[in-house]
């Protein structure tokens, strides 16, 4: 009679305490129990994701995971029952037109009011309205994940969407769960070992470029077949990998090298692996890799391997990859003092970079010993490597004669750095005449800025161009993908907006304090007005800026088939 007096609210904790439990009914139940649980701990991890393609918005999941958390640690707390997102009633939400805060805390309201008040209801409500709305959301979700789906899925997936409908439909949700989880599973072994070719293309690095600048000796030396770029070869990865397709990638890598190892013109120094386009790998398909280095070396006289991981966090996989391509690395020096049959003997630096090197520190005693295997995070980081490899082979000190690494280097040390606008001239177009350099410099300001200051906004009017010979500055394009650049010392930014007559491509700010020589708009014109043939050293550098520029687009090209973002 005390139960009765606590009206309906409380019916089901009244069977809940009572002695009369049909044990066999809930073992029965248990499966189910179990399903709930299990979906329970999924369903945000999964519907969420399903309710963001359905409205177009980005759900912040770690937000998502934190509010069911805590909402269910309250009711667990207070003997309730615990917060799930039902798909339907989200999905009707939606398409009746609610959203924001003010629709939600409506909603809320209600809910609370109905919980006390809604058992006096119900027996108000016709029952084919009830039964209408059910039957409106099960054929309404069907369209969507069955009708809709057609065409946006392979057969192999379409198969296993109509597989779980069915067996949920004539078996329950349990059954359901674990076919769709083992739908799931075959589904992703099969693709993974058969829709994705694990080898996604390899050539040469004769068009591919770093963005370093590279004095002309230098250029020479890359540009050669026998001795520069045409001595790497790119491989570039993709998929996952793992035991069912790893042993066709490391057959078709020996096929490849062993193809180009017939050849004497094709012959390969330095193997570079790109895992950048790798989303997965298991420890055999690492280990793998790892005894493919070893092959490459003894078989195929690879002297050199680079890795490319793509990621700051390493390589995709639990296996420590890393440490085991690096642990039995090479130490010898045989990249530089080991020419090839019919190559030229090494060469010193050429005495005009002897002269512009001449008051600054050797860059030979902080330069990475240039021998080995080594893992490197981006394509233009390991380009780079390799390519000063291939330049210190040649002619030992010339790989150092580069605008980009005088600050990159120093930079990387902590150290300060600062170089002479004169140099900086030089260094951006060798060629040109030391005598007109010195002229042209007359026509630029000297300027200081402090560090956090902006010296120009993406989009703004091109007023200036400048030569940076102190500090660091950052690049950074608006609205893009977080996309970034730091400008080091010896480089000249603004000079396409000046020349053109275009607005900024990027904002810039100072990430130090900075030095730079400026070319004002008014000099420029008075410049190309009074001394054509001066300004016309502007121009090359432009030239030569955008088509250096336009080479290190190439490279992100071939990593992604997509423009750079």
């Amino acid at each position: 009679d005390s139960w009765e007096a606590l009206g309906d609210l409380w019916v089901p904790f009244r069977y809940a305490l009572t002695d009369g439990i049909n044990w066999d009914a809930v073992s029965a139940s248990l499966p189910t129990l179990g399903g709930l649980v299990v979906f329970s701990l999924m369903h945000v991890p999964i519907n969420i994701p399903a309710f963001s393609v359905a409205t177009g918005d980005e759900p912040d999941m770690n937000g998502e995971l934190r509010a069911h958390g805590y909402s269910n640690f309250l009711v667990g707390l207070l003997g309730g029952m615990q917060n799930y997102l039902c798909y339907a009633n989200s999905i009707i939400y939606f398409k009746s037109g609610g959203k924001g805060k003010g629709m939600s805390m409506a909603v809320f309201f209600l809910s609370v009011f109905l919980f006390f008040f809604g058992p006096q209801l119900t027996p108000y409500i016709p029952r084919c309205m009830a039964g209408m709305l059910l039957l409106h959301v099960g054929i309404d979700l069907f369209i969507e994940g069955v009708y809709d789906s057609y065409g946006k899925f392979d057969a192999l997936e379409y198969s296993g969407i109509w597989l779980i409908t069915v067996v949920m439909v004539t078996s329950g949700m349990s059954a359901g769960l674990l076919v769709g989880l083992i739908s799931a599973l075959f589904t992703y072994v099969y693709q993974s070992s058969i829709y994705v070719n694990p080898l996604r293309g390899y050539m040469t690095a004769t068009t591919l470029r770093s963005r370093r600048w590279r004095h002309p000796e230098a250029e020479r030396i890359l540009a050669d077949r026998l001795q520069g770029r045409h001595r790497i070869l790119v491989l570039q990865l993709q998929g996952n990998l793992f035991f069912g397709n790893i042993v066709a990638l490391t057959d078709k890598v020996k096929e490849i090298l062993r193809d180009k190892s017939s050849r004497p013109d094709d012959n390969i120094l330095i193997a570079m692996l790109d895992f950048a386009l790798v989303t997965g790998m298991d420890s055999s398909a690492a280990q793998s890799i790892s005894k493919l280095k070893s092959t490459m070396h003894e078989q195929y006289g690879i002297r050199m391997t680079v890795f490319v991981t793509g990621r700051r966090e390493g390589f995709p996989c639990e296996y420590d990859l890393t440490r085991e391509l690096l642990k039995s690395s090479s130490a010898t020096d045989s990249m530089r003092d080991d020419p090839e049959p019919g190559e030229p003997p090494p060469s010193p630096a050429p005495r005009q970079f002897s002269q512009l090197s001449s008051g600054r520190r050797s860059f030979s005693s902080v330069m990475p010993v240039l021998v080995g295997d080594r893992v490197m995070e981006t394509l233009d980081e390991a380009l780079a490597y390799c390519e000063d490899l291939l330049v210190r082979r040649r002619s030992p000190g010339l790989e150092s004669s580069t605008t980009d690494l005088m600050g990159e280097d120093k930079a990387k040390h902590g150290s300060i750095v600062s170089v002479d606008a004169g140099q900086v001239l030089q260094n951006l177009l060798p060629r040109a005449d030391p005598q007109s350099l010195e002229k042209l410099l007359s026509f630029f300001q000297k300027e200081t800025w402090r560090r956090g200051e902006c010296l120009w906004r993406q989009g703004s009017v091109s007023t200036s161009l400048k030569l940076v010979t102190r500090g660091l500055l950052e690049s950074i394009l608006e609205d893009e993908a977080g996309t970034t650049e730091d400008i080091h010392p010896g480089a000249m930014i603004g000079e396409v907006g000046l020349v053109n007559g275009v607005p900024r491509f990027s904002t810039v700010v100072c990430k130090e304090d900075c030095v730079l020589y400026s070319l004002s708009d008014a000099q420029w014109l008075n410049l190309t007005q009074s001394d054509p043939a001066l300004a016309r050293i502007i121009d090359l550098i432009v030239i030569r800026y955008l088509s250096h520029r336009l080479q290190h687009v190439s490279n992100r090209i071939f990593e992604t088939r997509c423009v750079p973002i």
